[in-house]
């Protein structure tokens, strides 16, 4: 019969969903995971105008070998690095169903990035490696591209592992790099339609705040807002409102930041 609402409840592990309707056929169905103890288990299936109801279902759950590796634990996790520097060694250890070190195991495991906010691939280090003992070791890893929340998968085919998470953080500041705003035109002794925008960078193009930099008029006679020394956001980016001078044809401004590479940096634009 269709149309019949059932639940699914597991005396011990979970049910996937734990609720369904009956289709054509009068058929629902559900994934049952089994609970973690050995032995038999059962699972209730209730509804109205079911008979018997709840109908158990049973099943019984066994342990893998000892031998067996059923799971991949990061036991030296990936930790917060500085971009493009070598983190520590990343240690992923094959275990059983009872989390013990399978130590016949000498499988190849592979290491990916697993969540991933900047599309970042490894920029140098061991990324695949046969295990000794159960332990796969994978040295001399780093990433250039700073962002938040990145994990490590380890695999090897069958079996597979997720680390915690960790960051990747900005370098020093090594460069000015013109973010957007350059090679405008408008009227003149009018602000211009864009913001000028600067950027603070590391070696591998990472915004970096905290950063000072100062916009200033080389040519044109206009004017720019701020025009004092400013510090670069969490993006590493710097502003300003650039108001073009009297006089038609080119203008320019600069922004400068120290001994920057870039620095001074030039903002040119046309005045109509």
């Amino acid at each position: 019969m269709a149309g019949v609402p059932v639940r699914c409840a597991p005396r011990a592990g979970s049910a996937t969903p734990t609720s369904a309707v009956t289709g054509v056929g009068g058929l629902a169905q559900t994934s049952w995971t089994l609970g973690g103890t050995a032995g038999a288990q059962t699972l209730n299936i209730s509804g109205p105008g079911l008979a018997p109801s709840p109908l158990v279902v049973g099943a019984t759950a066994t342990v893998a070998p000892a031998g067996v590796v059923t799971q991949f634990v990061f036991t030296s996790q990936p930790v917060t690095t500085v971009a493009g520097a070598t983190m520590p060694n990343v240690v992923v250890t094959a275990k059983n169903a009872a989390g013990a070190v399978v130590t016949t195991y000498t499988g190849f495991v592979n290491l990916s990035i697993a969540n991933n906010p900047t599309g970042a691939t490894f920029w140098s280090g061991t990324v695949g490696t046969s295990a000794v003992a159960g332990v796969a070791t994978f040295d001399g890893l780093s990433i250039l591209k700073a962002a938040t929340g990145y994990t490590l998968s380890a695999s090897d085919g069958s079996v597979t592992g997720t680390s915690t998470a960790f960051n990747i953080t900005p370098g020093a500041a090594t460069q000015i790099i013109a973010d957007s705003g350059n090679a405008q035109s408008g009227p003149i002794n009018t602000a211009l339609a864009q913001k000028l925008v600067a950027r603070m960078a590391d070696t591998y193009g990472n915004g970096v705040a905290g950063v000072s930099a100062t916009f200033a008029i080389a040519t044109g006679a206009g004017t720019v807002a701020p025009a004092t020394a400013q510090t670069s956001d969490a993006n590493g980016r710097v502003r300003t409102i650039w108001t073009l001078g009297a006089g038609a044809g080119a203008q320019t401004v600069t922004a400068t930041s120290g001994t920057l590479s870039g620095s001074p940096l030039t903002f040119a634009a046309t005045a109509v």
